[in-house]
């Protein structure tokens, strides 16, 4: 787990919940990804760009998962203006319940829709219907 301090603040758009898709509540969190219909999904899916958001809008959190664009880490932002980068969901899970008292959603849900629609998006497979 490290604080990158060469990581610049995100542009808006990257931790900007709004884009995207709920997929899912729970604990307080939204599971949110962009959707299917949206004209840049293909293109992500097919660079590696896809992603998930975990956000939590009472706190104004935001947990992006793994990506290119992520330097294959998960970010926390905003932790006091900056982007955490911490390269385990394990670890995202701990820091989160220490540093700001969230219990984050279980790793396996969270596996389960990055495998149902990061994943099959990225090898072209339709997720299931839900």
């Amino acid at each position: 787990m490290r604080m990158d301090p060469h990581c610049p603040v995100p542009r808006l758009h990257r931790h900007n919940p709004y884009p995207r898709s709920i997929l899912c509540e729970q604990g307080g969190w939204q599971v949110r990804m962009s959707p299917r219909n949206h004209s840049r999904h293909h293109q992500m899916a097919t660079t590696g760009r896809l992603t998930l958001q975990l956000w939590h809008p009472e706190r104004a959190l935001s947990v992006l998962l793994p990506t290119p664009s992520t330097d294959n880490h998960y970010e926390i932002f905003p932790v006091n203006g900056h982007v955490l980068r911490i390269r385990c969901y394990g670890c995202v899970r701990h820091w989160l319940d220490e540093n700001v008292g969230l219990l984050a959603l279980p790793p396996k849900l969270v596996t389960g829709f990055y495998m149902r629609f990061v994943l099959a998006a990225m090898i072209g497979a339709s997720p299931p219907r839900c």
